[in-house]
């Protein structure tokens, strides 16, 4: 059962255009994860050691 807020919500996000990435976007996005993993990575190794 909806309340009148979620019906708001979901008619205000269908009205809400397509927006694709934008190439300077998906760099950052991209970039992001690789810093994680390699953070991730790093950490695991130095407290196995």
């Amino acid at each position: 059962m909806q309340n009148e807020g979620d019906r708001r919500i979901r008619d205000e996000l269908q009205r809400m255009p397509y927006e694709p990435l934008l190439p300077v976007e998906r760099k950052l996005i991209l970039g992001s994860l690789v810093l994680g993993a390699v953070l991730l990575i790093l950490l695991l190794w130095t407290t196995r050691g």
